[in-house]
């Protein structure tokens, strides 16, 4: 249910930039030591920020489940490979296209996905109460109770 200016919830994006540069550091330092640990690594980072996408798109995006596993396979993808770049300057590049996205859809703070205001013509039509005003009184007595 995310709209179409914006493809994921900005809070997937950050979990992806940050578990991506948590974990980039330790695979940078263990790939001269131990390639077999960066492979762990990878996987796990990975699979962290999937699972971080795929709970942020379900819950905060109002996302189907395909949606969500489809966005949380490919983030985690990007937060596995062994190099920051992907998902970091992918993150920031992610990051940027929500941020012009929410400037250019009017600037709701909906943080780019699930639901968004809607406009008046979109509403129900609601049934007209009306209230009729009371009959003056006339002739020579009368008066307001």
């Amino acid at each position: 249910m995310s709209n179409n200016l914006a493809p994921v919830h900005y809070l997937s994006v950050i979990a992806v930039v940050v578990l991506d540069a948590l974990w980039g550091f330790a695979e940078g330092f263990m790939l001269f030591w131990s390639p077999l640990f960066v492979i762990f690594l990878a996987f796990t980072s990975g699979g962290l920020a999937g699972y971080a996408v795929y709970q942020v798109q379900r819950q905060l995006a109002h996302d189907t489940h395909q949606q969500a596993l489809a966005k949380a396979v490919v983030l985690g993808i990007l937060a596995g490979v062994p190099f920051m770049v992907t998902g970091t300057v992918l993150g920031l590049v992610v990051l940027v296209w929500l941020a012009a996205a929410s400037i250019f859809k009017g600037g709701s703070d909906d943080g780019g996905g699930g639901t968004h205001k809607r406009a008046p013509e979109d509403l129900p039509d609601m049934p007209k109460k009306v209230v009729e005003a009371p009959e003056r009184p006339s002739g020579k007595n009368a008066r307001w109770n």
